[in-house]
């Protein structure tokens, strides 16, 4: 893997200059090609990616770990061309650009949060989690406002779209934190690579505050059967979206300001694939609406199934 994959510093022009394909491909293109989810943290992405571990086989699945980020990068590129060809998913926290170092043809999608939302909720789910005291003290120690000022993990969405990396050297995760991969830089011109990238590379740009329908639209352009699901809830301990002052809006307004434009141009895109396919979308949604609401017995058997399922893909992984 090239430098721009595997920790070096973040090159617009090699992203503003690469060739790229014609949009708008159908899925039916890329049956014998892989898809990739670049998972930006606090978007519900846990969710999307418990659904997706049903959805293909799990030996046909490449989940990178965020909390062992560095770690997992050099484990894929250390994976012959032929392991790395019999994936069908590869999904995680990681920026975008995977697809150059895989052999077949690939597609992304991705999911965006409102960045107020998804910004309280990061800094709440950091600073009152309980398994990781080294890495989220700058949540502990800081207020909101103060800690959307320092650190240095500002508009995280744009970076993992635009496929910013950081020089990095890797290390156990409860000292230096997974955020980390998040905290290289960010200007206008990120912007405008991250958006080309979405119009570009993305099949599926999906919200979060609209999870049912952007469910919909993977059933409809990937062929998943989704039958039931259940959230991948975290119990985070944060302020109502409506108890959110205007001043915290305002801080994240300014600090985050490239991932406010970038949602409104993923909103647009959303807008778009919701019109391209009319009717059916509203017959999807209800299917996702009835899958939502699985039994008790069958909210437990695939909460059970759903963790195990995940770690054996992860541990397959691990393993060169």
């Amino acid at each position: 893997m090239d430098t721009n994959m595997n920790g070096g510093a973040f090159n617009p022009e090699y992203y503003a200059n690469e060739p790229r394909p014609a949009a708008g491909h159908a899925s039916s293109d890329y049956q014998h090609g892989a898809l990739i989810f670049v998972h930006a943290p606090r978007t519900a992405g846990s969710t999307l990616s418990r659904i997706m571990d049903w959805e293909y086989a799990p030996l046909e699945i490449c989940d990178v770990d965020g909390r062992f980020y560095y770690w997992s990068v050099q484990k894929i590129s250390g994976w012959p061309k032929e392991r790395l060809g019999k994936m069908r998913l590869f999904k995680g926290h990681m920026p975008f650009g995977l697809h150059r170092h895989v052999p077949q043809p690939a597609r992304y999608i991705t999911l965006l949060r409102d960045p107020v939302d998804r910004t309280a909720s990061e800094y709440y789910g950091r600073r009152y989690r309980h398994t990781h005291p080294i890495a989220d003290r700058d949540a502990k120690l800081q207020s909101f406002e103060e800690y959307v000022k320092t650190v240095p993990y500002g508009n995280p969405q744009t970076k993992a779209i635009a496929g910013v990396q950081c020089v990095y050297e890797y290390h156990w995760y409860t000292v230096i934190p997974s955020y980390r991969v998040y905290c290289g830089p960010c200007t206008v011109e990120t912007l405008e690579i991250a958006k080309k990238n979405l119009s570009l590379y993305f099949d599926l740009v999906g919200l979060t505050e609209r999870f049912e329908e952007t469910l919909a639209l993977a059933k409809l352009m990937f062929g998943w059967k989704v039958p039931y699901y259940t959230a991948a809830r975290e119990g985070v301990r944060r302020p109502k979206r409506d108890e959110i002052s205007s001043r915290q809006r305002d801080v994240v307004a300014k600090y985050h300001e490239f991932d406010m434009e970038l949602y409104r141009y993923g909103v647009s895109l959303f807008e778009q694939a919701v019109a391209n396919y009319g009717d059916r979308l509203g017959v999807a949604c209800n299917e996702i609406r009835k899958a939502s609401k699985p039994s008790a017995a069958r909210s437990r058997y695939y909460n059970i199934r759903s963790f195990a399922r995940r770690h054996f893909i992860r541990t397959h992984c691990a393993l060169q």
